[in-house]
């Protein structure tokens, strides 16, 4: 028969060359007597509980000629890896201590006016308040409304891959603030979506008969809006401002939006 051929015969169904020897070591006793393997034991490395020097309170158990000194992972803690605490989770009884240390206790003015004057020193370092920023950003766990979906789904019908949702800051922050809509195709364009309410709508705040919002006079939001603005202009950006009650008139905005991409920016 050629190689790498092969075929299954009746006889060999049926089961005439099986196996007929026992395997070599049927019935065959352990190599080694009892005094044997007791020596074995014997001679082994004992064992021993040593506690973890993390200083966490668990305990381990290892070699007696083993040079362990953590538990797996409890190394990170220590002073060697950098910083003392890392990582590390505090007792019940270590808490209850630094509760009751602090408790009912006031920091002093003169506290106070250095760390007042440290925040101030640290926030003109640019790496550490785009940290900060990013920080109480996550914190916040921003999203977008519904008026600011509805907006950009008009804006992305219209000039698609064009302009993105920036509530959270995931493309650009300006001087520390997050414009809504932002250009991410080239162009210095952002887009900001005022509420009536909120922001102080002249016609709005005249039919209702509004003159402050949560206690603001309707003067200090305008000029808080419109520095915030101006803000955008310094840095070469040019902001377009949609009320929300232009949402209302559909193809009025889609109008003001086409105009608004068409020109150049500032």
């Amino acid at each position: 028969m050629p190689s790498g051929i092969y075929k299954r015969t009746p006889e060999m169904k049926t089961g005439k060359y099986q196996r007929t020897k026992p395997p070599w070591n049927k019935n065959k006793k352990n190599p080694y007597s009892k005094e044997a393997l007791m020596k074995m034991v014997r001679t082994r490395v004992p064992l021993e509980t040593r506690s973890c020097e993390c200083h966490c309170g668990e305990t381990f158990e290892c070699k007696v000629t083993s040079k362990r000194r953590f538990i797996k992972g409890h190394w990170s803690r220590t002073k060697e890896a950098g910083d003392s605490r890392r990582g590390g989770k505090r007792t019940k009884e270590t808490r209850m201590k630094m509760r009751k240390a602090h408790l009912g206790k006031k920091a002093s003015l003169e506290t106070k006016r250095k760390m007042t004057k440290e925040n101030k020193r640290r926030w003109k370092d640019l790496e550490y308040r785009d940290k900060l920023i990013t920080a109480i950003i996550k914190g916040r766990n921003v999203s977008p409304n519904n008026p600011e979906k509805f907006l950009f789904s008009i804006i992305d019908k219209l000039f698609p891959n064009e302009y993105s949702l920036n509530v959270k800051g995931e493309h650009i922050r300006l001087n520390g603030k997050l414009p809504d809509i932002v250009n991410i195709n080239g162009q210095k364009k952002c887009i900001e979506l005022f509420g009536d309410y909120w922001h102080a709508d002249s016609e709005f705040c005249n039919r209702k008969g509004i003159t402050e919002v949560q206690g603001i006079p309707l003067q200090d939001i305008r000029k808080r809006d419109k520095k915030r603005l101006d803000s955008f202009r310094k840095l070469g950006w040019s902001p377009l401002v949609i009320w929300y009650h232009e949402l209302m008139d559909v193809p009025k905005l889609e109008c003001k939006l086409m105009e608004f991409h068409k020109e150049c920016p500032v």
